[in-house]
């Protein structure tokens, strides 16, 4: 990246920088794991900062909050500033009261800027999930975890996973349905109460109730966006701005990526790790089923491979939810076949991610630990050691840009077929 200090020499160095802003983004990093995990550790998984093993979750805890105090002190020092850009309520930044969209801007001595889109992190994070997301928690996710561990990571779907998707899973997905829709409501009425607790100017910024109403915490995404770079800002290359994020932060990076390609014509240099993805979202959100394609982004999503690339663990799950824009690099696939990642991940092919969440949290746990929270608390051992990604940015999976997948996109409820 241009203008970043020190300046990186590879790609993959550029991308550990990355990873590093990821892990300080998150206001009070929780490295204690819960018992559930406990398999990892006994699996000897190496420890992610040190040449080890670790079989006590609290001394490999301790081990990560020192990385992460390092990591930060590290950033401190190549950069000339760095803020915390949030707007909504901060509420002692607890993950039940803070309300609002956080971003990490970091610049330059030469004036380069990095925005950072946290990942989730509060109730409200996990109820936008929802929101943008609520038929990724049915069938869909369902199929698509299954087509990628069959056909990306090469492995075999048992009988045993195959029959998962059994009448008892569609009552399940009915019922994690239900409890989604009674949610949604609490997204709005949060949404409008941080905004009012945090004293935010919200005619300045554009924001209106009737914005929340139908986009959730895209109204805010959206106005923090242009809050940092205002509307007909051009291109710079002497003061470039690059855009990133970890998770559904991921996913705001990629939409701050696509409004900002419309309305400005300018396409930022856009790297997302373990995101979500936006082209089912965009054409309609579950919270409102309004369309941010028609809205926002000139009524197509287009061809963004040039400039948006996000970095995933073939065996995500929450990666695997919606798809992406731009180009996807697929990391992991060299080593999974016996892998504990295998073996952790297996147990919920054949579940759709509401039934997994909702009745097997424990697998889908694991899972989640070694392969979407590795690319925030445990980046350097995925991006340095393990040999997944390649100097110049390319993956053991391999980098291919995202098709348009709109078509493939399920629009409103699914039909329920009770068993009979």
């Amino acid at each position: 990246m241009p203008g970043m200090l020190p300046e990186p020499l590879t790609r993959r160095e550029q991308l550990v920088t990355m990873a590093e802003m990821m892990v300080t983004s998150f206001p009070d990093p929780d490295f204690d794991l819960p018992a559930a995990l406990q398999p990892l550790f006994d699996a000897k998984v190496p420890s992610r900062f040190a040449n080890t093993t670790s079989a006590d979750t609290k001394a490999d805890s301790a081990l990560r909050l020192r990385y992460a105090k390092a990591m930060k002190a590290d950033l401190a020092r190549r950069y000339a500033s760095v803020r915390d850009a949030f707007i909504g309520y901060e509420g002692g930044r607890t993950i039940a009261n803070e309300l609002g969209v956080a971003c990490d801007v970091y610049t330059s001595s030469t004036g380069a800027r990095v925005i950072h889109f946290r990942g989730s992190y509060s109730n409200a994070d996990f109820n936008n999930i929802r929101a943008l997301y609520g038929d990724w928690f049915g069938q869909p996710s369902r199929d698509r975890y299954q087509a990628i561990w069959a056909d990306e990571a090469k492995l075999t779907v048992t009988d045993e996973m195959a029959a998962r998707a059994s009448a008892g899973e569609t009552v399940q997905s009915y019922l994690v349905r239900m409890e989604f829709n009674l949610r949604m409501p609490e997204l709005v009425s949060a949404l409008k109460r941080g905004l009012e607790l945090g004293g935010v100017d919200t005619a300045a910024l554009g924001i209106n109730d009737q914005g929340i109403d139908d986009w959730g915490m895209w109204e805010i995404t959206r106005a923090i966006t242009r809050r940092e770079v205002p509307r007909g800002t051009k291109a710079n290359a002497s003061a470039p701005v690059y855009l990133t994020g970890f998770s559904q932060g991921g996913a705001r990076a990629q939409l701050a990526a696509l409004l900002l390609a419309h309305e400005d014509g300018v396409r930022y240099n856009t790297t997302t790790m373990a995101a979500t993805g936006v082209q089912c979202a965009s054409k309609s959100l579950f919270l409102s089923g309004r369309s941010m394609t028609d809205a926002f982004f000139g009524g197509s999503l287009g061809d963004h491979s040039d400039h948006v690339v996000t970095y995933t663990h073939v065996l995500d799950p929450y990666a695997a939810i919606d798809y992406n824009v731009g180009t996807r690099c697929v990391m992991g696939t060299r080593d999974v076949a016996g892998s504990f990642v295998e073996d952790f991940c297996g147990p919920v092919v054949g579940y759709s991610l509401g039934v997994a969440g909702g009745f097997h949290g424990a697998a889908l746990g694991l899972c989640t630990f070694s392969t979407h929270n590795n690319l925030r608390i445990l980046a350097r051992f995925n991006l340095s050691y393990l040999g997944y990604l390649n100097d110049d940015g390319t993956t053991d999976g391999g980098c291919k840009p995202v098709p348009d997948m709109t078509e493939e996109c399920q629009i409103g409820p699914p039909a329920v077929s009770w068993p009979s």
